[in-house]
C-alpha cells in the first residue's frame, strides 16, 4: 500500500491522536510533537504572559528559577513565547548554561527525566 499522491508530507500518513487540551479540555489534533493546550488556549496563555510579566519580571524570574524549571520552560514553552526572544533570550540561555554547570550532569539528568521528552 503506497502513500496517497496527492500528500507532500510524510506527516500525512501517519494518524495523529486527538488529544484534549489541558486548559479548556476541548479535543483537538496537535500541530506539535509535545502540544498540550489547543491553539486558543495556547495564544490566551501567552497573552496573558505578556500582560502580565514585564522584562524585569523576566529577569527576576529566570535569577530566581532553579535549573529544572528553566529546563521545564525551555521544553514546554508556546512557540513565540517572549522569554525566548532576542536579548531575553540570549540572558535566557545563558543563564540556564550557567545553571546546568553548577548543578553537574547528574542533576541535568535527574531534572530532564523528571520532564520528560
Amino acid at each position: 500500500m503506497g502513500r496517497d499522491v496527492m500528500s507532500d508530507s510524510p506527516r500525512d500518513f501517519w494518524p495523529r491522536p486527538v488529544r484534549n487540551c489541558r486548559k479548556c479540555g476541548r479535543g483537538f489534533l496537535p500541530d506539535r510533537w509535545m502540544q498540550k493546550m489547543c491553539k486558543e488556549c495556547e495564544e490566551e496563555t501567552q497573552e496573558g504572559r505578556r500582560k502580565t510579566m514585564s522584562e524585569e519580571g523576566m529577569r527576576k524570574w529566570i535569577d530566581e528559577a532553579d535549573y529544572e524549571s528553566l529546563l521545564s520552560r525551555w521544553r514546554n514553552a508556546p512557540v513565540g513565547d517572549p522569554i525566548f526572544q532576542g536579548e531575553m533570550g540570549d540572558y535566557y540561555s545563558k543563564k540556564m548554561a550557567e545553571k546546568r554547570a553548577e548543578v553537574g550532569n547528574d542533576a541535568h539528568v535527574r531534572a530532564s527525566k523528571s520532564i520528560g521528552w
